[in-house]
């Protein structure tokens, strides 16, 4: 997008005459018009480093390598303060019925910062559902059996690294999460 591509072009100059506020208000301009810009992500988190700014630091480098993960600077960075965590089981894609049982394993990166996980269930459309919280920052698995009378449909399952006391209570105290598509079908 050429207008992103502008506040980004824009951001960098202001870096360059060391005006960290304006090249920060710049880059925010570039994500609020292409969410995915992950160069305007990873050169907030470096700015918001720099202000010591640690959460925000943390959620613009997550999506930095969220939407670019051969971002190699931007991953350096964030797996000093966070895992990338990755999911083992279910594969995106894999299908269930009711009463079928989910044997959710992921694998963190490290354990930097972590101080428990958190399983959701997105649907379609709705709320989403917690599968379960609190989960041991050391224990990479949960098992979930699928209700009975489960709606059909294609659901986003989501593992949260969680960290309020390095998140200091900000940006809903996640570090870092990974998503994987399922579909649940009678």
């Amino acid at each position: 997008d050429i207008l992103a591509d502008t506040y980004t072009g824009f951001g960098a100059l202001y870096e360059q005459l060391n005006e960290s506020d304006k090249a920060l208000e710049n880059y925010n301009l570039a994500i609020k018009v292409n969410y995915q810009n992950a160069y305007a992500y990873y050169r907030s988190g470096a700015i918001y480093e720099s202000k010591n700014s640690l959460p925000q630091m943390v959620q613009s480098l997550f999506y930095a390598v969220h939407y670019n993960s051969v971002l190699s600077a931007a991953k350096t960075e964030f797996e000093k303060y966070a895992p990338i965590i990755t999911l083992a089981n279910p594969q995106n894609g894999t299908s269930f019925k009711p009463n079928d049982t989910l044997n959710i394993q992921w694998i963190p990166s490290n354990f930097n910062n972590t101080e428990s996980y958190a399983i959701y269930l997105i649907p379609p459309k709705g709320d989403q559902i917690i599968l379960s919280s609190n989960i041991d920052p050391e224990t990479l698995s949960y098992v979930w059996k699928v209700p009975d009378k489960f709606p059909d449909g294609k659901y986003t399952l989501r593992i949260y690294a969680y960290s309020p006391k390095f998140m200091q209570g900000k940006l809903d105290n996640w570090i870092s999460y990974t998503d994987a598509t399922i579909s649940i079908q009678k």
